[in-house]
C-alpha cells in the first residue's frame, strides 16, 4: 500500500478528483440554464477550491484518514470495531 501513499499518486488523484468535481458542477449549472460564462467560472472555482483543499491537507501535515500510512491510530475505534464483529463461538 506504499504505492498508493506516494506523493505523485496523491497529487494525481487530487487533480483527477478536481476535474470530476468541476465536470459535475459544469453539468449541474448547465442543467439550470444559467449563462455560459457563469458555468465556466463555477467549474473553475470548484476545481481550484477542491485542488487547493486537497493539496493543503496533503502538505499541511494534518493527520487524515485519506493519507494515513499507519492504519488506525485511535485504540478506542479499533476496540469498538473489533467488538462489533462477533468471533467464532
Amino acid at each position: 500500500m506504499d504505492f498508493v501513499n506516494s506523493l505523485v499518486i496523491r497529487i494525481t488523484l487530487a487533480v483527477i478528483g478536481g476535474i470530476f468535481y468541476a465536470f459535475l458542477t459544469y453539468m449541474i449549472v448547465m442543467f439550470l440554464n444559467l449563462s455560459y460564462e457563469f458555468v465556466i467560472v463555477a467549474a473553475v472555482f470548484v476545481y481550484l477550491f477542491y485542488l487547493s483543499s486537497r493539496l493543503l491537507l496533503l502538505f499541511s501535515g494534518i493527520d487524515s484518514p485519506y493519507y494515513s500510512k499507519g492504519g488506525i491510530r485511535n485504540p478506542s475505534i479499533s476496540q469498538t470495531s473489533q467488538a462489533a464483529i462477533p468471533g467464532p463461538a
